[in-house]
């Protein structure tokens, strides 16, 4: 995947691929603010790994989704909603979005006194380091992001961002996030690998139906292994991402053919239409005509 620059006035950049889109707001000198929203399973580097000044930091506020944050020893780790991350972006071999949905804010600092300004605020020397530092966002924090995918959203004047970026940074040194007591889990390459197959297996052809069981033994784990690997990767079960996906493409079915429900219930992996109906109308309330009906009538 390839981003390309949309629109470049000077005071933002915006790079969009498919549904994905990054807009870029300089700050001040060596600082850089990024929108992010990411409808992919991967992100290119936007800042070049190799022309990134040496001692230059990342600071991310995800809001939603997964980043799957892979290190240069091959261990992954995940930033997740509602998480902060900083990172001199010498830990980092990739960034990679698994459930392909990821909406955030990042920071990105080269300017030295900006950098002083954030160690003293975490407390913590933030270059050369062998993993990220990862720890809940306040609430606080949070909204500023949320606040600044707004106005960015909305195309209101980059000033406003500048505003919320200096709220940002007072915000941070009055919350002085303690990050030296985090915990992370990592987990092995490998684990993921597995995880990610699994996910393949099961979104290739939603008409099969696959167990843990048989995927498991397909790939030469137990069956505990399996649906713990998928958690860790995936945040969900494995039995309930089968049905969000399911359904998720039911719905997709609904609003943009005409085929009948039995068609329907066929493509997403149910044996009958009234099995069918029964699930889509637990997972959103409506029955499927029900839904497919609303929808029309929305548009």
């Amino acid at each position: 995947m390839e981003y390309f620059m949309q629109e470049n006035d000077q005071t933002y950049s915006v790079y969009r691929s498919g549904s994905s889109k990054i807009v870029c707001y300089p700050i001040v000198e060596g600082v850089s603010l990024f929108c992010v929203q990411i409808r992919d399973a991967a992100c290119p580097e936007l800042n070049d790994p190799d022309a990134r000044a040496a001692g230059s930091i990342k600071l991310n506020i995800c809001l939603n989704g997964r980043c799957e944050i892979k290190t240069h020893s091959g261990a992954v780790t995940y930033l997740i909603g509602g998480e902060l991350a900083v990172d001199d972006g010498q830990t980092m071999e990739s960034y990679l979005f698994p459930t392909a949905d990821y909406t955030g804010i990042e920071l990105y600092i080269e300017n030295p006194a900006v950098i002083r300004e954030l160690s003293g605020i975490f407390r913590l020397p933030l270059s050369d380091r062998t993993h990220p530092l990862i720890a809940a966002a306040e609430p606080m924090l949070l909204q500023i992001a949320e606040q600044m995918l707004w106005y960015s959203e909305q195309n209101f004047d980059s000033a406003i961002i500048h505003l919320k970026y200096e709220e940002l940074m007072l915000m941070l040194h009055h919350l002085r996030t303690d990050l030296r007591t985090q915990i992370r889990r990592y987990y092995p390459h490998q684990q993921t690998e597995i995880a990610k197959a699994v996910h393949d297996s099961i979104v290739i052809d939603l008409s099969v139906r696959h167990s843990a069981a048989e995927l498991a033994s397909q790939f030469g784990i137990s069956e505990t292994s399996l649906k713990t690997y998928f958690r860790n990767v995936y945040g969900y079960a494995f039995r309930d991402f089968q049905q969000k996906v399911r359904m998720e493409k039911a719905m997709e079915l609904l609003i943009h053919t005409t085929d009948p429900l039995d068609m329907i219930a066929h493509k997403v992996g149910f044996s009958g239409q009234s099995k069918f109906t029964q699930a889509f109308r637990n997972y959103t309330g409506y029955t499927p005509l029900e839904y497919r009906r609303e929808e029309q009538n929305a548009t």
